[in-house]
């Protein structure tokens, strides 16, 4: 994967998520081909990773 860049918007002071959406999506898409079935709970993990959360998982 190469590096990439993000682009703030000063004036709009917004922020371009459109690289990160990607990114997030590939790497989605790499671990559900190992784990089937499981596409929300994937999901909903990775959001907890990215903002530094917690997550309780129960078998």
């Amino acid at each position: 994967m190469t590096p990439t860049k993000v682009q703030i918007t000063p004036e709009a002071n917004t922020l371009d998520v459109a690289p990160i959406r990607e990114i997030a999506q590939e790497v989605l898409s790499e671990v559900s081909r190992v784990i089937v079935g499981c596409g929300e709970i994937l999901q909903q993990l990775f959001i907890a990773l990215l903002v530094n959360g917690h997550v309780l998982l129960e078998i």
